[in-house]
């Protein structure tokens, strides 16, 4: 499969699981309706998204379909589940302008997430720190922010369960993708950067100095001056 397509079908399975999981999570036990309420989880799934997929673009890409396609079957769910009654002309113009609007937030901030997903994963040490920092720090601060409004005590474990998860947690990184095109016989990238190829320059002028010199019996003469 093709990375682009494989980008975008990683985008819609994880788009379409957090929209099921934000509308139907809390008939499964009353708790979890805080759990779906966060936004950060959310912004989670963006980033990790791009970290799977792993280049930049894509990994911005997938981090922004999954969350607009999160949203829209959130609230697709929830028409088709009936909340909130029967549906009228203006409720259906109200409903889209509201999807419109957090679609569009879906988009900025899934792909910033994406990216930096993609970055933490392929990039060095410094976007890796950055990475970490940015997903420890959402997490801190939603619950932070969060404290004030969510008086109840099931909120209160859940606010406190995500700001030890920021505190402690830490994504772990995973080797990056390689295509089978950018792969050697021994299934590791092929180098391409500018270190390899001037390496390589550098060992083709060496040979061609060696050949150079063989041949105008410069060498054979040095070795005789020599004994």
């Amino acid at each position: 499969m093709a990375p682009f397509a494989r980008a975008v079908l990683l985008a819609v399975a994880a788009g379409a699981a957090l929209g099921f999981a934000g509308q139907t999570a809390s008939d499964l036990h009353p708790g979890l309706r805080w759990v779906v309420a966060l936004g950060v989880p959310w912004l989670l799934t963006a980033f990790f998204a791009g970290a799977i997929v792993g280049d930049r673009l894509r990994g911005a890409i997938a981090g922004a379909l999954s969350l607009v396609i999160g949203t829209v079957v959130y609230y697709a769910l929830r028409v088709a589940l009936g909340e909130g009654g029967p549906l009228h002309a203006a409720d259906a113009l109200r409903g889209a302008v509201i999807v419109a609007g957090w679609c569009a937030a879906a988009i900025g901030g899934g792909a910033a997430f994406g990216l930096a997903g993609a970055l933490w994963r392929s990039g060095g040490a410094l976007a890796t720190v950055a990475g970490s920092a940015l997903v420890s720090g959402a997490l801190v601060g939603e619950a932070l922010l969060l404290t004030q409004e969510w008086t109840g005590r099931g909120a209160q474990l859940v606010l406190a369960a995500e700001l030890v998860a920021g505190v402690t947690g830490r994504p772990a990184r995973t080797a990056p993708h390689v295509d089978r095109a950018d792969a050697g016989p021994d299934g590791r990238r092929r180098g391409r950067g500018r270190g390899d190829r001037g390496r390589r320059s550098r060992r083709a002028a060496r040979r061609g100095l060696e050949r150079g010199l063989a041949s105008s019996g410069w060498e054979h003469q040095s070795r005789s001056n020599a004994a």
